[in-house]
């Protein structure tokens, strides 16, 4: 998971739609009516759920001629894993976020997660999605910021620190496929695995960590950032981050410390059996080798997709919880090829 580390704001402004029209027009034309997405929500129509409330597990299925797809999605606490898919004919397109916020605000995090896995789903461009959320904080958030700063200014005379007030993001994974190619677009740590009919297992993505990405760290240190241990700095942003490409995380954006923009790998699925499309609370418990045969059992004993990505959540649960980081949040896709 891609933490943003930072105390709590008590006057925190709260993060709101764009204002202008064109945003607004983008902002609703990607949320169109023909994506299923486990749990997706938006800041402009759904109440922010109460982190006391208890999280309610979910699933979803469906397929086209060339691809059968199934998704869980089981949270933990902060419950901010979203996915979700869209159907065009035959051509699929399937997206996981695993959402991180601020502490005492988590659901910022959850927030930009659904939008960002529904809307990317939909077709909208990683940048794209940045620059929209980027242009509401800019208008919320950071307005308001440089509000109290020069209210303190005039008051004392100098300047106060400052660190923009970091909102949350998350990692996306995209996955689409048509006409035979499976193509994968990422940024952070969220993960795709695909398994051939031969057996073989391979991982598409190379995680966006700080911890072992050595080439983002040094991008990182020539924009001006810092890379401490597992964890990102940047010199205008409060609080700190795992991952070296987001969605979201304005103030660890400025200046590109850390990315939006994704890797992006193509390959065919003539000889793929499956693809996993999952966030770390998966990978930190199940390696790709493990991962594919969990799936692989559950597929040979039920044609349910879901069952089988409920199956790759339930042991990456029943391993977390026997360490001593425990339980994470998970969101998993299942992609099955019938060609």
């Amino acid at each position: 998971m891609g933490a943003a580390l930072s105390s709590p704001r008590e006057d925190r402004p709260k993060l709101k739609p764009a204002r202008s029209s064109s945003l607004r027009r983008m902002y609703a034309s990607a949320r169109a009516t023909s994506w299923r997405g486990a749990g997706t929500t938006s800041m402009e129509n759904r109440e922010r759920p109460s982190l006391d409330d208890e999280p309610i597990e979910r699933r979803g299925s469906g397929q086209t001629d060339t691809v059968r797809w199934g998704a869980h999605n089981a949270p933990a606490r902060a419950d901010a894993d979203r996915w979700a898919v869209h159907v065009s004919g035959d051509d699929v397109t399937a997206a996981v976020c695993d959402g991180h916020g601020v502490a005492g605000a988590a659901h910022w995090g959850r927030e930009i997660a659904a939008e960002a896995a529904s809307m990317l789903a939909e077709g909208m461009g990683f940048e794209a999605f940045q620059q929209l959320h980027e242009e509401r904080y800019d208008e919320t958030v950071r307005a308001a910021f440089e509000k109290r700063r020069e209210s303190f200014r005039e008051q004392h005379g100098f300047d106060a620190p400052g660190a923009l007030p970091a909102e949350g993001g998350c990692t996306a994974t995209v996955v689409n496929v048509a006409r035979g190619l499976l193509t994968v677009k990422w940024v952070g740590d969220s993960r795709c695995v695909i398994k051939g009919r031969d057996g073989s297992v391979r991982a598409l993505t190379t995680d966006h960590a700080a911890s072992t990405h050595r080439e983002e760290g040094l991008r990182i240190e020539k924009a001006g950032g810092a890379v401490e241990g597992a964890y990102v700095a940047a010199p205008r942003a409060e609080g700190l981050l795992q991952v070296t490409r987001s969605l979201g995380d304005r103030a660890h954006h400025l200046d590109d410390v850390v990315l939006a923009t994704p890797e992006v790998v193509s390959v065919s699925v003539e000889d793929a059996e499956f693809a996993i499309v999952a966030t770390d609370g998966v990978w930190a418990f199940v390696d790709d080798s493990r991962a594919a045969s969990a799936v692989a059992d559950a597929l040979s004993k039920s044609d349910d997709v879901s069952a089988a990505a409920e199956a790759l959540s339930s042991l990456a649960r029943e391993r977390a919880a026997a360490s001593p980081r425990g339980v994470d949040d998970i969101a998993v896709i299942v992609l099955v090829f019938n060609c």
